[in-house]
């Protein structure tokens, strides 16, 4: 039996991976700066700290993981959300084991302007991308603006993001002083993501997905399993450039010919867990990196990438799921403006739910509660729902603030 500590209990896929450890006989602790994520109200768990904001006051974030790996003689850490930066940050200083890269590394890939000048290859493009740093590099872009996807280099959610504008939607734009922009080129198609568990270059798992239904413009609340060779081949031939160790995932856009452009990237758990099935392989992944007697023999740094065959990792299962308790609020708003009710009748009807199980209701009767508290942080700093809900353990770059929580 090992102990596992996983931060960012507001994820869903807290609440994945810590049925997925206890099941297979792990204990597992969860901890968030929230007072009530949904992560806090599982059974699948066996206890939940509140922690410090890792953004606001990293040092007392860091300080208090050490506490509970102490107290409960963690094993291994496992970040699911931003916070992931801080612990890198302070990787060295943390008394047991992150599944973490490092800050340089995170800080390229998690920047879009910094990834898209680095890491397209030849089986997914960049789009084209330049940097913005002032409001009057904006001129130029406005008779093309419809041309155009405008948004933060650091970001998430696509809740910032100008897509399309029109010239006097474009001039209006404002820029935070310690904030670059960037304007990337729009590609048409179908918007698909990936999610892999990765160690020193060796793909352990891998799913793509599409998401059909968002709360809001940017966070998938419906996972739809898509197998794309492209993708694949995009996610290994980056994982031989690179040696990456942790979890990561990747934005795509296929268009009309098939062809994937990797849009950017998100070094840190993604929802594509949630579509691994239930036993113990993905588990068992995750505590492979425990090993220090491992070996990293990778046939694909020799083979052919292309041949599918060489590559031995966990699939993803073929079954649709959802975050229910989101569902019927923002995915039934989807569907009366696409004029598509009875799909998505059909589609919550019969797509499993990842928030709620049988044994474990626990998430769906608090998620309430978790809402409460994000709506008072919006009303109280002024936010969007969505900006409320990370704008205590964001990464936008250099920004470590050290004060009280």
């Amino acid at each position: 039996m090992k102990r596992i500590l996983i931060t960012g209990a507001r994820a869903p896929v807290s609440i994945d991976l810590s049925r997925r450890f206890h099941a297979a006989g792990h204990k597992v602790f969860l901890c968030d700066s929230h007072y009530f994520p949904v992560g806090r109200f599982t059974e699948d768990r066996h206890s939940f700290h509140r922690v410090p904001s890792p953004r606001h006051n990293t040092a007392g974030f860091i300080g208090k993981l050490n506490q509970i790996i102490d107290q409960h003689q963690i094993d291994l850490l496992i970040p699911t959300s931003e916070e992931s930066f801080y612990i890198s940050a302070h990787q060295n200083d943390l008394h047991c084991p992150a599944l973490i890269e490092s800050l340089e590394i995170l800080d390229t890939l998690h920047n879009k302007f910094t990834f898209s000048q680095t890491y397209g290859n030849e089986f997914a493009s960049t789009p084209r991308t330049d940097l913005l740093s002032a409001p009057h590099q904006l001129h130029r872009y406005e008779p093309q603006a419809k041309k155009f996807v405008f948004k933060p280099s650091y970001s998430r959610f696509a809740a910032s993001a100008l897509i399309g504008p029109s010239a006097r939607k474009l001039s209006n734009l404002h820029f935070e002083p310690a904030q670059s922009w960037i304007a990337q080129e729009k590609i048409e198609g179908t918007e698909v993501c990936s999610f892999s568990l990765v160690d020193q270059g060796r793909m352990l798992a891998h799913a793509s997905y599409k998401t059909p239904y968002t709360a809001g413009r940017g966070g998938g609340i419906f996972f739809e399993p898509l197998e794309h060779s492209g993708i694949l081949n995009y996610v290994q031939a980056f994982l031989r450039q690179t040696k990456f160790t942790g979890q990561i995932g990747f934005d795509f856009i296929v268009d009309s010919e098939n062809h994937p452009w990797v849009i950017e990237c998100n070094p840190r758990a993604t929802s594509g867990i949630h579509l691994f099935a239930n036993d113990t392989k993905l588990c068992n992944a995750y505590l492979s990196l425990l090993d220090p007697t491992r070996t990293i023999d990778d046939p694909l740094a020799t083979e052919d990438p292309r041949r599918d065959e060489h590559a031995n990792y966990i699939p993803m299962q073929t079954e649709r799921c959802m975050i229910g308790g989101v569902m019927p609020i923002w995915g039934s708003l989807q569907a009366i403006m696409k004029l598509a009710p009875g799909k998505f009748i059909r589609d919550f009807r019969s797509t499993k739910d990842v928030l709620t199980t049988k044994n474990d209701r626990g998430p769906l009767h608090y998620l309430p509660l978790t809402m409460a508290e994000i709506g008072f942080r919006a009303f109280t700093k002024l936010q969007s729902l969505q900006a409320a809900s990370t704008e205590d353990m964001e990464w936008n770059g250099d920004d470590i603030i050290e004060e009280d929580d």
